[in-house]
């Protein structure tokens, strides 16, 4: 396992492309209740790694688990479910295959609102 932070846009793509999963813990061992700020509010990295076929690994809190379930990634409630999940990925060799075809709706859905805004935004500052 490696992690990378702060890396500049050519190196995310490649590493993306050969990466296998993409983990989000953004609000881990926070109460959603009281500290939902705390929580991804919609999670670009995580759809950026949906983008190149990663599947997802999620806090189960803020936006994320809208778009992430059982049949697209995994969610987790705190560090103990996180390691339960690692656990069966790496030591009982569960064996996930990405699900292009949930994701491929998401992703379009998700291009064409950006296109949508960059479009409106530029618009609106260069005349």
């Amino acid at each position: 396992i490696y992690f990378y932070t702060d890396t500049d846009d050519n190196t995310k793509i490649e590493i993306l492309k050969k990466t296998k999963y993409i983990i989000n813990m953004v609000g881990i061992n926070r109460d959603l209740e009281k500290e939902c700020y705390a929580y991804e509010h919609f999670g670009i990295s995580i759809i950026e790694g949906i983008n190149y076929g990663c599947i997802p690994l999620s806090i189960n809190g803020g936006f994320p688990n809208q778009y992430i379930n059982e049949s697209s990634g995994f969610l987790f409630k705190d560090e103990n479910d996180f390691y339960r999940i690692l656990y069966d990925i790496i030591i009982n060799n569960i064996d996930n295959e990405f699900n292009y075809k949930y994701f491929s709706d998401i992703l379009d859905r998700f291009n064409e609102k950006i296109i949508w805004y960059v479009e409106k935004i530029v618009g609106n500052i260069i005349p």
